[in-house]
């Protein structure tokens, strides 16, 4: 298994939503939604990024200000990102 590794760009501390889906994202499918975790530890966020891969899920890091897509959308079929850098 290979480790997602978050890399700060700054030293602000940041809140964030990692976003399980069913299906690609950007299909923008009613039922394609599953999960949703809110954190603002970095260790936290790849263990729940990790979580979902591994169990097959898309997956997707936000900010929760403003909503802004930081990571992914990660494909279930590919292997782990060993980084996520922004």
């Amino acid at each position: 298994m290979r480790h997602v590794t978050l890399i700060p760009h700054s030293g602000a501390r940041a809140q964030f939503e990692v976003v399980a889906s069913i299906r690609n994202p950007s299909e923008n499918h009613r039922a394609n939604f599953l999960a949703s975790k809110l954190s603002c530890d970095r260790a936290e966020v790849a263990g729940f990024v990790r979580l979902y891969h591994d169990s097959g899920y898309w997956v997707e890091v936000f900010a929760v200000a403003g909503r802004e897509l930081l990571a992914g959308p990660f494909d279930p079929d590919a292997p782990a990102p060993a980084r996520i850098l922004f």
